[in-house]
């Protein structure tokens, strides 16, 4: 429906943009750390989660998002992310740290360093 509007039970389409009916934020800060808890759409939706992490801020160059707790239904499946799954940024530099989105015994996991030099690797490991 390029251009259009598409019904969802999560909400609308708009030109390629997914519209949610809820969507709920709540963050706290201790010191350098943010703890932040994401929620979007209803119980009724086919599409809608949580996201649950700690962001901690060393300075403009150096972040840590920590993934706490995370799961996003797409119809009548849950898909959870690893609660040990860490994203480190410095400078230029990600490295991406046990980053597991799993359904039962098929899962996408993500390990490796995005960075400018050639030799730094991103693995992708998939399981159907």
């Amino acid at each position: 429906h390029p251009g259009g509007i598409k019904e969802t039970t999560a909400g609308k389409i708009l030109g390629g943009r997914l519209v949610f009916n809820s969507f709920a934020l709540d963050a706290r800060n201790e010191k350098d750390t943010i703890y932040s808890s994401l929620a979007w759409g209803n119980l009724e939706d086919d599409l809608r989660g949580d996201l649950n992490s700690a962001l901690i801020i060393n300075n403009n160059e150096d972040l840590i998002l920590n993934i706490t707790d995370a799961t996003i239904w797409t119809g009548k499946s849950d898909w959870n992310i690893n609660n040990t799954a860490s994203i480190h940024k410095i400078g230029d530099r990600v490295d991406i740290s046990d980053l597991v989105i799993s359904h039962k015994n098929q899962y996408l996991g993500i390990d490796g360093v995005i960075d400018r030099d050639p030799l730094e690797k991103l693995n992708l490991t998939i399981q159907k």
